[in-house]
């Protein structure tokens, strides 16, 4: 009886009964811990490779101006799948690159967005692994991430060389403004009346382009985009033998500090923010602004009405020598409002960034000699073809101006240019600067 009794009441097998439930637990647990975070690693994967995606097809869409749009599916798709997801690349089809329009905002016009969308899934046929899972019958599983990406409009760079150029006004000449044209205008503070009887300015604004030099319109066509022009830097002037100091395209030189000479006004100091960078940060003026002293943060600058002359030639020969020296321009199907530079480079680094300067208000001001202050109301991006001396005019409305093989007068393109967003700095309807953001 005692031996019956013992045999009944042994607990030794009821640690199988534990141990197996433990084991299961803990196979679900690491299920979740491993093959969980193996998902959440491939999601963060799967999302750098969509934004990667988005930011290339849009980089190439702000500065290329075309609508190339199976060029961009086809950037997006060969820069997302080089991000591999979980040691495989993703699944993007050209048909996951999409070009919606952008999510409203209140600051930001309306734009085409380009969206990706990245799958490693089993629809696709690379699903992610499992390890405990197994298990349980869960033999993979997917991860899929999207990203949208915008160019926003900027208003500063980091760069700018060392020119100032005269704004668009209203010209009232057969045919409008081109670089014939002489402003004749009212200084202000006379009212402007585009359509009037004289020239005259208005300088853009956050919700009204002016008379100025634009990129697009309201609608994405092309304005001034691809535009060529001649920066008149032979000493100006109202002499014989002198460009006129309010004629279009001429432009002065700027005093911008640079690392290897630090006063700005100097030949040196010219010649190095050619080949290099200044050490500014010019922001566009806001506007309504006025500048009485030199503040490159809120786009007042300092100039001198001189020039250095043959420096042009050299120094802008040996920046494109150093810069993307193989980027041409074509003109498109309708001519230089769809053209298009041609290089490897996206954007090409022959794009420097070039100050838009009011004319009248620097006319007003009365200035003489090198003590000048310019208010900078836009920055343009200028694609360089290089010198009267070196290229020739390719626009039948262009030539290049008399004494301009003497003086090197810079030729090129008027294109949009990588900028920054400066919190001092004005906003203005038309920037031709761009910096890239995602929006979703």
């Amino acid at each position: 009886m005692t031996i019956m009794k013992s045999r009944f009441s042994s607990q030794r097998g009821a640690i199988v009964i534990q141990v197996s439930v433990f084991l299961v637990s803990l196979m679900a647990f690491s299920a979740f811990v491993v093959d969980y975070g193996i998902m959440w690693v491939a999601r963060g994967q799967a999302q750098t490779a969509a934004d990667a995606a988005a930011l290339a097809a849009q980089n190439s869409m702000a500065f290329d101006n075309t609508r190339d749009f199976p060029k961009y599916q086809a950037i997006a798709q060969q820069v997302g799948n080089s991000n591999w997801v979980w040691g495989q690349s993703p699944n993007i089809r050209l048909t996951d690159v999409t070009f919606p329009a952008c999510p409203p905002t209140l600051s930001w016009p309306p734009d085409i967005c380009v969206r990706v969308n990245v799958l490693r899934n089993q629809a696709r046929g690379n699903p992610l692994p499992t390890f405990f899972a197994n298990l349980t019958g869960v033999g993979n599983q997917g991860v899929q991430a999207t990203a949208t990406a915008r160019a926003v409009e900027a208003n500063a760079s980091n760069c700018l060389k060392p020119w100032a150029v005269g704004d668009k006004w209203f010209d009232t000449q057969p045919g409008g403004w081109d670089q014939t044209a002489r402003y004749t205008g009212p200084l202000p503070p006379a009212t402007c009346t585009p359509g009037g009887a004289v020239d005259c300015y208005v300088p853009p604004t956050a919700n009204d382009p002016g008379t100025g030099f634009t990129e697009h319109d309201a609608n994405g066509n092309p304005t001034y985009y691809g535009y060529q022009m001649v920066l008149k830097l032979s000493n100006p002037g109202n002499g014989a033998n002198q460009i006129p100091i309010n004629s279009a395209g001429w432009a002065s030189e700027l005093c911008l500090d640079n690392p290897a000479s630090p006063n700005g006004c100097s030949t040196p100091s010219y010649d190095a923010n050619i080949t290099g960078c200044t050490s500014d940060i010019v922001a566009i003026s806001p506007p309504g602004g006025t500048c009485t002293v030199v503040d490159p943060s809120i786009g007042c600058l300092g100039v001198k009405t001189g020039s250095s002359g043959n420096n042009n030639a050299q120094s802008v020969a040996a920046f494109i020598a150093a810069h993307d020296p193989s980027a041409t321009w074509t003109d498109g199907p309708t001519g230089w409002q769809t053209g298009h530079i041609n290089s490897t480079q996206s954007p090409s680094s022959r794009i420097v960034p070039v100050a838009i300067i009011d004319v009248p208000e620097y006319l007003a001001a009365g200035y003489t000699g090198s003590n000048g202050i310019v208010r900078v109301v836009n920055i343009v991006g200028f694609f360089l073809e290089g010198t009267c001396q070196t290229v020739a005019t390719r626009e039948s409305y262009l030539q290049c101006p008399g004494g301009g093989n003497n003086k090197a007068a810079i030729v090129g393109r008027l294109v949009s240019y990588p900028a920054l967003v400066s919190p001092t700095g004005g906003t203005v309807t038309g920037s031709f600067g761009k910096i890239l953001a995602l929006v979703r």
